[in-house]
């Protein structure tokens, strides 16, 4: 191990500690070449990574991202007339193209 310390690695070959706080304080795309090789083939790395660094509820659960506003009734039903009228002349098209 040229790149990372041997104190990055435990004896089953995931990242400690210092091997995790080594490839979170590296800037993207910079991490130790052997540690984000690691992690890249780990998914048990990979797994511990995510759920350490993913915000918490106070009650200790995931957070999860606040949900997009759901659009009004009003807006999808223009949007679904629009879609209709849009292939109505379209198919009006073709029929004149078609010919009599």
């Amino acid at each position: 191990m040229s790149g990372a310390h041997a104190s990055h690695f435990d004896a089953a070959g995931c990242l400690t500690e210092a091997g995790a706080a080594a490839f979170r304080e590296a800037p993207p795309g910079r991490a130790p070449r052997e540690i984000a090789a690691h992690v890249a083939s780990c998914p048990a790395c990979q797994q511990r990574l995510l759920e350490t660094d993913a915000p918490r509820r106070p009650d200790g659960g995931q957070a999860s991202k606040p949900r997009p506003a759901v659009p009004s009734l009003g807006k999808t039903l223009l949007l679904a007339a629009l879609a209709l009228a849009a292939m109505l002349v379209a198919l009006l098209t073709l029929r004149r193209l078609a010919g009599p």
